[in-house]
């Protein structure tokens, strides 16, 4: 039995080499003091006479213990010399291992005295600790020796009042159904890392080349890997790992990703990282500059100054606390971040103020914060299992099986929750229990009726309309009646069937089920916790590729855990071995759960038209995918990229009828994308990953973080209005005459009518439009998932802005040319962005230093996009014009304007082609776009210098322009450039024409989007359309726009920008400790590191990047 004292009177040494890292070894020694040990050294000591133990990392070689030992000059003499697999063991079982068959080194003598080691192993001893031992081996079930890592878990069979603790596999077959035991052999020490399940037995015998080259690899598995993290390694990937939890928790997706897949790849390392010439082992090849750098600081230090200050960070700290309320995400946590909540506290009195509403699942979550948070003991657990087990007795009697998962079976000391699994004893008994919902639906019944099930979380509605159709679960709250704390209970009910991969699956951990799935995929099949089936690929066998669930195997050869790990041809692993890495495993290449939680401001926020699914990529090359292509570099099709995929379509297709916001995880688009090609789908995703090549020149020019391209306030406002009004939505899209009482209710505010009748009539004062018929106007040409936005925005800014902007507004809005569908969604947009720019600051209190200067600068990227669009597109496209007046083809009215048409096209460009976002709503089905002609073309270097030199400025219609433009552009200079319906140069098939892809007479609607990603169509319109991309980039690259921004900022040159200075002097006193600035001592102020000269005048480009890189505004 396992005892609380189980380490009485042991004196332990724990060596501090190889994978024995400190805070390994601290977490040993306290637990092993809680479980009674007289003593525990982590460090060479003068008390180390008289061991009992000396626990050494698996992986320690003879040679390098002696060497330590030698110039510690100290001797080591104890009872037993084992591994730190031992101490595992025992602490999982919380009783003694037999030290036998963990000692060290393995398979060979240990450097202590032979007759020791062999008096021990024949159990020549009488010291009370070993009779312990023995007594321990001889009352066990299953003898000790023959089942080293028997699962420290609870298995009830109703017919036994009392718990008790078997084998998996010869006791499990017999109890479960009625299996003669004397059939059934013991499986071996699943943890031996030479066991070997014979190749021809698994699969069913059916080997391919493929599952061969699998099985000799499986080690690379973590479901498989025997060999721990060695000393450095372990330690450079936790601290990677907590960087990679600082950057999730801040909605940095890139960073997040990048850690976390550093982190993984450390702890697969086969070598210790232990000096700079490690650093350029071809193993480490793909890591980054960064990276690399912050290694070598390791080494040199023994830390990392980066990970010194995440403790320190005050979102880092609310984020996690805001997220510990049940029912309670990143993306709601993030939300009440920005409304100025930064505790539980303060989440509290939000509620308590009837500021913040809250769903059934939160409101318990808030209130029950402090019990959820509580990890529970081993006990009390075996309590709340007996209470059920008692209930399943009560109303089937002994036809029941319950089984103890999660953290519980793994040997952990505490849990998190309660996670219990149910199932009928057999096939016959599971005829007459009913359906697995049945069973579950008496089983809540009763405990609710005890007084056992407190609170219903999601699965209160477990009974309607569940996913699966065979098994059945239930999410609550249960207390026991002695007890004041209430826990958090997971029931699951099971068929017969299906028991053993579902007690697999939420046996856990995580990242071991994921390891395992991923080597059944690659083997042909797929895993799950209802069964294994036959997987039918696109095309071979071969890891992440397109996927479809075949023929199940028969169930019935499944009896036991090891079965399924039997077929796979994988060694056994105990459930005390299934704790894993805990990050995203290196070989999966992709992280599903995480990018189902991705934050929104990591996606490219960029729209796609609905004809893109079907147009964009046709038939690319396709690169033939296998197992063995990751060196290559190829990307292969898996569940996981297909999700990814339509996770960045939900953020590009704002024009599809699907909310794209309020439906994050891609599912309404998952269907469409299955139903592509596997080249189709190559092509998507080599698009919105990365740019093609004609574009790469321009992203390589941007320095801005990608969060900042992607994203507007106008964007923010959209998600802010999804997600802080989503029942008002709902109620608008179902009130036929909100918007009319909103119009109407709008211009009675502004104009201060206090007439209904005179807001129908009131006009402009300038055009004499109807105001009212124009509002109706531009409501009728929106998208439907843009009408209730768009009826809210009218709504709020009556509560938003004074009548005198309102009256403003409206005559923006009015005064334009409402006969053309794009010029109304332009005016929507006019309206959605003022709201935008009064909503965000009140629900992102602007607490602290780092989040005023994020605030304004996002203010600052805003008016920066629209400058650089006003320089690279509409400027120059109007010089051109002013300059081309009277040639035969040109309209007169293009000549003064560059129209919304014209707008809405270049918007769309970059949102296509770069993933930027700019503060305007492209629309996608505008395909109507006569002013856009290549003028770059016809337009000298000189005008394009002119343009750098006086970014920002807009001229003031043709005659201002006419007279400002610069000289060096004279009519003789013009080269030609062509109207959309006039061939590129170099261009000769008709098809092929540029207008053909801007032009709606010719080309479907919304093609031109599609063209200038698509890898399959002509790559001169791409090199042609690259220059306009190029042109607005260029604004965006270092040189130019740190310069910009750190004088627009630290001049506050706009209302916008108040209080940046003071923000970036306070975030420069942080940034002068952090070790890697290299700030000189007598540098004092900001102003004196970034400027070059006493004058600050002269701008230090490099000084002042590194400062905004520091501050996550810039990439590095």
């Amino acid at each position: 039995m396992a005892s609380e004292q189980w380490a009485k009177d042991l004196k332990v040494f724990l060596v501090p080499l190889a994978s024995a890292s400190s805070s390994r070894r601290g977490l040993w020694r306290d637990r092993l003091l809680a479980a009674g040990a007289a003593d525990v050294f982590e460090a060479p000591s003068p008390k180390l006479a008289g061991l009992s133990h000396a626990v050494l990392a698996p992986e320690l070689t003879r040679e390098r213990l002696d060497s330590w030992l030698k110039r510690e000059a100290i001797q080591l003499n104890p009872e037993a010399w084992v591994t730190t697999d031992w101490l595992i063991a025992c602490l999982a079982r919380q009783r003694l291992a037999p030290e036998a068959q963990f000692s060290w080194p393995p398979a060979t003598s240990a450097p202590s005295s032979p007759a020791k080691r062999q008096g021990r192993d024949e159990g020549a001893n009488t010291s009370p600790r070993k009779a312990s031992a023995a007594h321990v081996a001889a009352t066990s079930p299953t003898s000790l020796s023959q089942s080293p890592a028997k699962r420290p878990h609870t298995a009830i069979e109703f017919g036994d009042a009392s718990p008790k603790t078997f084998s998996p596999s010869p006791t499990f077959r017999k109890l479960a159904w009625g299996a003669d035991a004397a059939s059934a052999k013991p499986h071996q020490d699943s943890g031996s890392e030479v066991e070997e399940v014979p190749k021809m037995s698994a699969f069913n015998g059916q080997l391919t080349p493929l599952r061969e080259r699998l099985l000799r690899s499986k080690q690379k598995f973590a479901c498989q890997r025997s060999e721990p993290a060695r000393g450095n390694n372990h330690e450079l990937a936790d601290l990677f790992s907590r960087m990679q939890k600082h950057y999730e928790s801040l909605g940095d997706g890139w960073r997040e990703r990048s850690y976390r897949m550093t982190a993984s790849l450390l702890r697969g390392l086969a070598f210790e990282i232990s000096g700079p010439g490690d650093l350029q082992r071809p193993e480490l090849r793909r890591l980054g500059k960064k990276t690399r750098e912050k290694l070598l600081e390791f080494l040199q230090t023994g830390k990392i100054g980066r990970v010194e200050g995440l403790h320190e960070d005050e979102a880092t700290i609310a984020l996690n606390e805001l997220q510990g309320i049940w029912g309670v995400g990143l993306t709601t946590a993030r939300r009440w971040h920005g409304m100025g909540c930064r505790s539980v506290a303060d989440v509290r009195q939000r509620v308590k103020d009837g500021q913040l509403q809250l769903n059934q699942d939160q409101v318990i979550g808030l209130d029950l914060y402090e019990h959820f948070a509580e990890r529970i003991p081993r006990e009390e657990v075996q309590q709340l299992f007996e209470a059920v087990r008692e209930a399943c007795q009560g109303r089937f009697g002994p036809r029941l099986r319950l089984e103890a998962c999660g953290s519980y079976r793994r040997g952990k000391a505490s849990c998190g929750d309660v996670d219990l699994l149910i199932s009928a004893r057999s096939p016959e008994e599971e005829f007459g229990l009913g359906s697995c919902k049945e069973v579950l639906g008496h089983l809540i019944a009763d405990l609710t009726k005890q007084g056992f099930l407190t609170h219903d979380l999601k699965g209160s509605k477990w009974h309607e309309g569940d996913v699966s159709t065979s098994s059945a679960c239930y999410f609550g709250v249960c207390k026991l009646p002695e007890k004041e704390t209430y826990r958090r209970i997971d029931l699951k009910v099971h068929p017969v069937l299906e028991f053993p991969f579902a007690l697999l699956s939420f046996t856990g951990s995580g990242p071991f089920n994921r390891s395992m799935r991923l080597f059944a995929r690659r083997a042909g099949f797929s895993l799950s916790d209802h069964g294994i089936c036959q997987a039918n690929h696109a095309r071979g066998n071969g890891r992440g590729q397109r996927l479809w669930t075949g023929p199940p195997i028969d169930q019935h050869r499944f009896i036991t855990e090891k079965d399924i790990f039997d077929f796979l041809g994988l060694a056994y692993r105990e459930p005390w071995q299934r704790e894993v890495d805990a990050q995203w495993l290196l070989e999966t290449g992709t992280d599903l759960s995480a990018a189902a939680s991705m934050p929104e401001t990591a996606m490219p926020e960029t729209a796609m038209p609905e004809t893109a699914m079907s147009e964009v990529g046709t038939q690319p090359e396709v690169v033939d995918v296998d197992s063995d292509s990751e060196e290559k570099g190829c990307e292969e099709i898996s569940p996981a990229m297909l999700i990814r995929l339509a996770q960045l379509v939900v953020a590009k297709c704002r024009s599809l009828h699907a909310d794209p916001v309020s439906d994050p995880s891609g599912s309404a688009y998952l269907p469409q994308i299955r139903q592509m090609s596997d080249g189709q789908i190559l092509a998507h995703w080599r698009i919105w990953r990365c740019p093609l090549p004609e574009y790469q020149a321009a992203a390589a020019q941007i320095c801005v973080s990608r969060r900042f391209m992607c994203d507007t306030l106008l964007l923010r406002a959209v998600r802010q209005l999804h997600l802080a009004g989503t029942e008002e939505l709902k109620q608008l899209s179902a009130w036929p005459g909100i918007v009319s009482v909103a119009a109407l209710g709008l211009i009675d505010f502004a104009y201060g009518l206090g007439d209904v009748s005179r807001a129908h009539a009131q006009c402009d004062v300038m055009s004499q439009a109807n105001i009212f018929q124009n509002l109706m106007k531009v409501h009728g040409a929106l998208e439907e998932w843009k009408k209730p936005l768009f009826v809210l925005s009218l709504l709020l800014l009556r509560q938003l802005v004074d009548p005198s902007t309102a009256t403003a507004k409206l005559a923006e809005v009015t005064d334009r040319g409402l006969n053309c569908p794009q010029t109304q969604v332009t005016s929507f947009s006019l309206l959605l962005l003022l709201c935008a720019q009064r909503i965000l600051p009140d629900q992102q209190q602007e607490q602290g230093s780092r989040q005023t200067l994020l605030t304004c600068f996002e203010h600052f990227m805003d008016s920066h996009k629209e400058q650089a669009m006003a320089s690279a597109f509409i400027e120059p496209n109007r010089l051109y014009w002013a300059k081309t007046a009277g040639r035969p083809g040109c309209p007169e009215w293009l000549q003064n304007n560059v129209d919304a048409h014209a707008v809405n096209w270049y918007t769309a460009l970059l949102n296509s082609t770069l993933a930027i976002q700019v503060p305007h709503l492209p629309v996608y089905w505008d395909s109507f776009a006569p002013p856009v002609v290549d003028f770059w073309e016809g337009l000298t270097e000189e005008a394009w210098g002119h343009f750098r030199a006086n970014f920002g400025r807009r001229w003031q219609g043709i005659p201002q322009l006419k007279a400002d433009s610069p000289s060096p552009i004279r009519r003789k200079d013009l080269r030609g450039g062509y109207l959309p319906h006039q061939p590129p140069r170099g261009l000769d098939r008709p098809t092929q024409q540029l207008g053909a892809v801007m032009n709606a007479e010719i080309a479907p609607a919304g093609r031109f989007a599609n063209e200038a990603v698509n890898p399959s169509g002509s790559p001169e319109v791409r090199r042609c359309l690259a220059r306009y991309v190029e042109r607005f980039g260029f604004f965006f690259s270092k040189a130019f726009f740190v310069r910009r921004c750190f004088e627009a900022l630290n001049g506050e040159c706009k209302p916008e920008f108040a209080g940046a200075r003071a923000a970036m002097q306070d975030l420069f006193a942080q940034y002068r400790r952090d070790p890697q600035a290299r700030v000189p001592e007598l540098v004092e102020s900001l102003e004196e590191y970034c400027y070059k000269d006493d004058m600050f005048v002269e701008l230090d480009v490099e000084a002042t990047s590194h400062f905004l890189q520091w501050l996550q505004l810039i990439e590095p």
